[in-house]
C-alpha cells in the first residue's frame, strides 16, 4: 500500500483535474508544463479575433503543438463537440503553424476515459498526417509529473495535504462547520428516510472503492467514533440523522447516474469539503465525516449476506 501521503496527493489531483475545465484547464496544463520545462515551454495566449492559431502551448525543444480540452468534471457528456474540436485544433494548427510544428499533443482531463470514437478520430488524424509525431497527454501524464515534483512545489496546486499524523489531532470545531453546513443544506432540501443495514468489514472491496481513497477512509476511520460522539452529544439530537439523509440522498443521485466508484467517492469528499484547498483540519474532518458516514452504511452497498461469508 502507498504511504498515506501519495495517497493524499493522488485524491487531491483527480478533485483538482476534476474541477478544473475548459480555460481553466488550459492554464493549469500550461502551469504544470512550465514548473516542469521551465523555459522550453512557451505559453499561449489567444489574440482576440485571431485566436490561439489552434496553439495552447508550445514544447520548443521537441516542436510540439499543444491542444488542451477540459471537460467538466472530467467527463465528456457530448462525444461529438470532443471530436470537433480534436479536428479542428489539429486543422488550425496545421494550417497557421507548419514552419514550427513538428509534433501535436492532445491534452484532456478525461479522468473516465477517452470515448472510442475520440480515440478513433484522433488515429485516423495519425494515420493521415504521418509527417507529425501525435501523442496523447492524459491524466496518467499529468500524474506523472506530479510524481516527479517536489512537496511544495505540489502544494502550489493542490494546496496543503493530509499527513499520518494530522488524523490524531482531530479538531472537533472543524466537524461542527461542516456538519452545521451540511445540516443547513437539508433544511432547503429535504430528506428521505432510509433504512440502515448492518456494516460489512468487505465493504470497500465490494465497493471496488480505489486504493488511495480506501487508504484516506481508513485513517478517517480513527475519528470516526468522535464523529459519532459529537452527533450523539449535539443540542439538536437529529444532526447526525438529518447529515446521514442528505447523504443517502446524495448517493442515491450519484448512483442513478451509474457513475465509478471513484467518481462517487469525489463527489461525495466535494460535497462535504468542497471543491477548492482546504486546510489540513478540515481534510482530516471532512474525511472523518465520510468515513463515519461509509461505516454507518448510509453511503455505499452493504455486502450481501452470502458474499460477505
Amino acid at each position: 500500500m502507498i504511504a498515506l501521503e501519495e495517497s493524499s496527493w493522488h485524491c487531491h489531483f483527480e478533485l483538482k483535474l476534476r474541477r478544473t475545465n475548459g480555460v481553466a484547464f488550459q492554464t493549469f496544463f500550461s502551469d504544470v508544463l512550465e514548473t516542469r520545462y521551465q523555459s522550453d515551454f512557451v505559453r499561449l495566449k489567444p489574440q482576440g479575433s485571431l485566436g490561439d492559431k489552434g496553439c495552447d502551448g508550445y514544447l520548443q525543444s521537441s516542436g510540439t503543438v499543444f491542444a488542451c480540452y477540459g471537460a467538466q468534471n472530467g467527463a465528456t457528456a457530448k462525444q461529438s463537440a470532443l471530436i470537433t474540436k480534436l479536428n479542428d485544433d489539429f486543422e488550425k494548427a496545421q494550417e497557421d503553424l507548419p514552419s514550427i510544428m513538428k509534433a501535436w499533443c492532445w491534452a484532456h482531463n478525461l479522468i473516465e476515459g477517452m470515448p472510442a470514437d475520440a480515440l478513433l478520430a484522433f488515429n485516423k488524424l495519425k494515420a493521415d498526417h504521418e509527417e507529425y509525431v501525435f501523442e496523447m497527454f492524459g491524466p496518467p501524464r499529468l500524474r506523472q509529473l506530479f510524481s516527479e515534483m517536489t512537496e511544495d512545489q505540489r502544494a502550489v496546486y493542490l494546496g496543503p495535504l493530509a499527513r499520518r499524523e494530522d488524523f490524531f489531532h482531530l479538531q472537533v470545531s472543524e466537524v461542527k462547520e461542516l456538519s452545521d453546513a451540511l445540516v443547513a443544506a437539508v433544511a432547503s432540501k429535504g430528506g428521505v428516510q432510509v433504512g440502515v443495514d448492518p456494516v460489512s468489514p468487505k465493504k470497500l472491496e465490494y465497493n471496488d472503492i480505489p486504493s488511495a481513497w480506501s487508504q484516506l477512509l481508513q485513517m478517517g476511520r480513527l475519528n470516526a467514533k468522535y464523529v459519532e460522539q459529537y452527533f450523539a452529544a449535539h443540542h439538536n439530537p437529529l444532526q447526525g440523522e438529518q447529515v446521514a439523509q442528505l447523504f443517502r440522498q446524495k448517493y442515491a443521485e450519484l448512483k442513478a447516474q451509474s457513475l465509478s466508484s471513484e467518481a462517487v467517492i469525489v463527489e461525495l469528499y466535494a460535497f462535504i469539503a468542497g471543491w477548492d484547498a482546504i486546510s489540513v483540519e478540515r481534510q482530516v474532518a471532512a474525511y472523518s465525516i465520510l468515513s463515519h458516514l461509509f461505516d454507518s452504511c448510509d453511503i455505499f452497498e452493504n455486502v450481501p449476506e452470502e458474499a460477505a461469508i
